[in-house]
């Protein structure tokens, strides 16, 4: 996705993009050496695709000052977040994204069971007691996350921010649908 977004920017523009998967930073940073429009750190966040133990979501910020993204782009992430590291994330997408401009993320929503609340999904067969969220490995919870679409929807607007559009994608629960992420619209 470097390359296709580096077209977009123009010689002006710079590219900072951060992972939790070392390899995959040190990958980026050979792959794009040459490039000095391109920024890769890695986040020193507790993750279980972290090779490096670092500091709790809570206290972790993007690295990237107060309103200088032009765009944030969150592929596939909110998929393996927790919702108090989803809440975070969500906090520093607001605190880092310039006024009017879009961030665009995708993730797995889902629609609330009417009678019980939980919404039903062969996919993700764990839930929280609330039906919130669900996940898909009971040994390993972050390794597939979804969330209740309402309550996802009401954390995005705790942090500051507006859904502006969203495309489904999967919505667990229906058997039918297996198209993917979500993909959401963020903005002030």
């Amino acid at each position: 996705m470097v390359s296709g977004l580096l077209d977009r920017i123009g010689p002006e523009g710079s590219y900072v993009g951060f992972d939790v998967h070392r390899p995959s930073v040190e990958w980026c940073r050979r792959r794009h050496a040459r490039d000095l429009r391109c920024r890769f750190e890695l986040a020193r966040l507790d993750s279980p695709y972290a090779t490096l133990r670092g500091r709790p979501v809570e206290q972790y910020s993007f690295p990237v000052a107060d309103g200088a993204a032009d765009f944030v782009l969150a592929k596939s992430v909110f998929t393996h977040l927790l919702p108090a590291e989803a809440k975070r994330y969500l906090e520093e997408i607001r605190r880092a994204l310039s006024p009017g401009r879009p961030a665009m993320i995708t993730g797995f929503l889902f629609a609330a069971d009417g009678r019980t609340g939980m919404g039903r999904s062969r996919y993700f067969t764990c839930a929280d007691p609330a039906g919130r969220y669900r996940w898909r490995s009971p040994l390993r919870p972050r390794s597939a996350v979804a969330y209740e679409r309402g309550w996802f929807e009401r954390m995005v607007e705790e942090a500051g921010l507006r859904v502006q559009w969203l495309s489904p994608g999967f919505f667990p629960g229906d058997a039918e649908s297996l198209a993917g992420q979500d993909v959401l619209i963020l903005g002030h």
